[in-house]
């Protein structure tokens, strides 16, 4: 009866450690998806969702559609179920509205065409994520720059560096040359590299189809630069020739 007993608790234990490493296993190919997909890249997709409640809150009875044009939500609307925001922009105005935890923060700049392209991800690893989005700004002189709307700090970064220079036949000069991280007459978008980094790349010029300020096609060209984090502090790493 003892061996019985024993020969039971042996098959128990078996089965038990058995479970257990395929749990294990289970946990560390959940992880490695999960890391898979971390980053989330997204261009504009207009809406009507949450338009009017947008425009109660910032216009009232005074809105004039002639004259701020019509609005549109900009995020995916499973994005926007997702993650929490929503960003509002004018057909005929660049400016951008981001709506976060029922606040309002200007993101992107005048001018241009304002916001173009996003990605959400936690880079720093705070268990809070960041909005990224590449915007065009400026009148005449257009420049596109890159920022971040941090939901832990509700701080917007937007990322100091050497300016980029496209291909236009255009003087640049050295007050142009130490200007915070900007990419002159050329437009710039969010995507993921084949490594899983969330990189800056030019717009193929061939793939762009601008319809209005709120509905924009465009694809990736080249790479510029890749936005890293180390030690909590996020960064660009440009591109090397």
């Amino acid at each position: 009866m003892k061996r019985n007993k024993k020969s039971k608790w042996l098959i128990t234990a078996m089965i038990i450690s058995l479970y257990m490493l395929t749990g294990c296993g289970k946990s560390e190919q959940q992880s490695e998806q999960q890391n898979a997909t971390d980053i989330v890249t997204f261009q504009m997709v207009p809406s009507s969702n949450g338009v009017e409640d947008y425009i109660e809150q910032v216009f009232g009875d005074d809105y004039d559609e002639e004259t701020a044009g019509r609005y549109y939500n900009v995020v995916p609307e499973d994005i926007s179920n997702d993650y929490g925001i929503s960003i509002f922009k004018s057909d005929l105005i660049g400016y951008g509205a981001l709506i976060y935890d029922s606040e309002i923060y200007q993101i992107g700049g005048w001018g241009g065409d304002g916001v173009t392209s996003f990605a959400i991800a936690d880079l720093n690893e705070d268990g809070e994520f960041e909005l990224y989005f590449t915007y065009t700004c400026g009148s005449g002189m257009i420049r596109s720059e890159v920022g971040y709307f941090d939901t832990a700090t509700k701080e917007i970064v937007t990322f100091d560096y050497s300016s980029i220079y496209s291909d236009y036949d255009t003087e640049i000069t050295e007050e142009m040359r130490v200007k915070p991280f900007s990419i002159w007459f050329a437009n710039i978008l969010l995507e993921v590299d084949t490594n899983n980094v969330l990189c800056v790349y030019d717009v193929d010029p061939e793939s762009y189809n601008w319809k209005s300020y709120v509905d924009i096609e465009m694809s990736a060209g080249e790479k510029l630069a890749s936005i890293v984090a180390d030690n909590g502090e996020i960064s660009l790493a440009i591109e090397s020739d």
